[in-house]
């Protein structure tokens, strides 16, 4: 199976709005990688994935996680889990900075296709 970067940058995000990475259009399997080393004490991000389950439709949450204060040495990059989706639907990659002052952050959407 061969891994690429399917899209990737650096993230400016304003706290408490929400901030949208990436939109997929395409079928595939996808993983949302961000490097959380800009977090310190009294922040806070959220990540989200959204997905249409059916074309047209609207797309929901599908995975959700909330990450606060600095992380420490060992926890410094999150990987959500792989999401397959079909064609013809969205998939949609937010981070939302709740707390703190406004922080820059890495991230990395990889896609994954069979070999």
């Amino acid at each position: 199976m061969a891994v690429t970067e399917n899209a990737g940058g650096t993230a400016n995000v304003v706290v408490d709005t929400p901030l949208t990475l990436a939109t997929i259009t395409g079928e595939g399997v996808f993983q949302l990688v961000v490097d959380l080393d800009e977090l310190v004490d009294a922040d806070a991000l959220e990540i989200r994935m959204k997905l249409e389950v059916r074309a047209g439709g609207t797309a929901k949450v599908v995975f959700f996680a909330t990450y606060m204060h600095d992380q420490g040495a060992d926890g410094n990059i999150v990987i959500s889990p792989p999401i397959p989706k079909v064609a013809s639907t969205d998939l949609i990659f937010e981070l939302l900075q709740t707390d703190g002052v406004a922080r820059d952050f890495i991230w990395s959407i990889y896609e994954y296709a069979n070999a």
